[in-house]
């Protein structure tokens, strides 16, 4: 009885494999999703909205927080570097035509600022400090 079991389970299996599926059910084109964007910042994933986000959103945000990329600022050599590193140690696969523009976005989203020194102090209460 047990073996009539396992036989059905494994034709049941054999016949779900063999089934042939629609070409048009193979791969849905993907499509963009429209977040809200918010003086420029797209609300969901907090990503400055600008061309190429859609690539960095799908390959990037998979893995990690967009946090990881809004606070850092690199320029596009130290991106590919960083990029390189994720490949060798964090199982990043090859992003092939993709690379591209998401470094495309990266480099010009997500540079380096220069910055002087700070602003100045504005509405401070001097006070006395006692002895």
């Amino acid at each position: 009885m047990a073996i009539g079991i396992l036989l059905f389970l494994i034709g049941a299996t054999l016949n779900t494999w063999s089934k042939k599926i629609p070409e048009k059910e193979k791969r849905k084109p993907e499509t963009a999703v429209v977040s809200e964007v918010k003086d420029g910042i797209e609300v969901t994933s907090g990503l400055i909205s600008a061309s190429g986000i859609e690539i960095v959103k799908r390959r990037c945000l998979t893995c990690h927080s967009s946090k990881l990329i809004t606070q850092t600022r690199l320029s596009r050599e130290n991106w590919e570097e960083k990029i390189r590193w994720m490949q060798a140690t964090q199982n990043l696969g090859d992003l092939g035509m993709d690379e591209k523009p998401i470094l495309d976005y990266l480099a010009l989203n997500y540079a380096p600022v220069k910055r002087g020194r700070r602003p100045q102090l504005k509405k401070t209460e001097w006070y006395w400090l006692e002895k």
